[in-house]
């Protein structure tokens, strides 16, 4: 016979078996009454409430396979996970389209995490395409707020702003309007750095042409400017940077081949003005080549090349550079 102790001990255990048994069947009947009211919010296009009943269903669900393995648990917790993408991405949409840009922005994280793990790529497509959009708008107004005083711009915020366009780009490479915002940043900014990379990353982008090209020409004159006060300061090195920057986002900037041209041959790096000057020409219209081809006549005759430089010399017609030209052909060069 079992003593009074023993017999209380085996009991307990069998109350809290009888407990613990209860607790499942009420734990997966509370999932699948949460699953129908998330059922019933989308049905009624109230996706924020439906993500959460849906969140909420799936989280007992998973501790029951966790604890017990229960197969019908599992069942169910699959088809609700492969529901949670598209549902978190038309709450996302339903946020944002309220206004509620920061709600919209952690939804669209759900749907962006639940996506890459169903392997859904037509989903996760679409949510950070309207992430991207999010992240501009957030961007845009900073931006105008930032820039309102023109005596005055709030840099902490046209940052903050720097920072949402990046994420728009993050989001979506291919966003144009994106790149054009945070170009626009940078040029306030003046970080020649950042531009670069960020137009280099613009180039990247499959067609939009005509979009690339105008963005990259903003860059272009920035750097452009930037070393031609180098170079009127005599910091060389610093203006071929610059200057080659500016090549770079626009090949037909002859002013700029112009500057290295003469900024190399100031430095006696003959060879160098020769080959810049000669990438020049090909742009250069026929009216302006003048200041090339004297520079490039000074350069072949630094090299004792006296042909070239006669022929070069030859070619400045007219302008400020045709009697100096003329000198160097006669007096110097002494060319036939």
């Amino acid at each position: 016979m079992l003593k009074i102790k023993d017999y209380f001990k085996f009991l307990v255990v069998l109350v809290a078996v009888f407990v613990v048994s209860n607790l499942a069947a009420q734990d997966i009947d509370d999932a699948k009454n949460l699953a129908r009211e998330g059922k019933t919010a989308l049905d009624a296009e109230q996706f924020d409430v439906a993500a959460l009943k849906m969140e909420e269903s799936i989280d007992i669900l998973e501790d029951l396979w966790e604890e017990e393995e229960d197969e019908e648990a599992e069942a169910m917790m699959k088809k609700l996970k492969q529901m949670m993408p598209n549902i978190y991405l038309k709450a996302g949409l339903a946020l944002a389209t309220q206004g509620e840009l920061d709600e919209a922005i952690k939804t669209l994280e759900k749907c962006n995490s639940s996506a890459s793990s169903m392997n859904m790529t037509d989903v996760l497509s679409k949510s950070q395409g309207l992430m991207s959009k999010i992240y501009l708008s957030i961007a845009g107004d900073q931006y105008t707020n930032a820039t309102a005083d023109e005596s005055n711009t709030d840099m902490d915020l046209l940052n903050k702003s720097l920072e949402n366009s990046s994420k728009a780009i993050e989001m979506d490479p291919a966003s144009i309007d994106a790149y054009r915002l945070k170009v626009g940043i940078l040029l306030i900014t003046e970080d020649g750095a950042a531009l670069a990379e960020t137009v280099r990353a613009l180039q990247t982008v499959n067609g939009k042409t005509a979009e690339k090209n105008e963005i990259s020409l903003m860059a272009s004159t920035y750097f452009y400017n930037e070393g031609l006060k180098a170079k009127q300061s005599t910091n060389y090195e610093a203006a071929i940077e610059k200057l080659n920057l500016c090549i770079e986002f626009d090949k037909q900037n002859t002013d700029a081949y112009y500057l290295l041209t003469f900024i190399f041959n100031a430095q006696s790096e003959w060879e160098k003005a020769i080959a810049i000057a000669n990438e020049g020409l090909l742009y250069e219209k026929p009216d302006k080549q003048d200041r090339l081809y004297f520079e490039l006549g000074t350069a072949y005759y630094k090299t004792g090349d006296k042909s070239a430089a006669c022929d070069a010399y030859s070619k400045v017609v007219s302008g400020k550079f045709s009697d100096r030209a003329k000198y160097e052909m006669k007096e110097v060069v002494k060319c036939d």
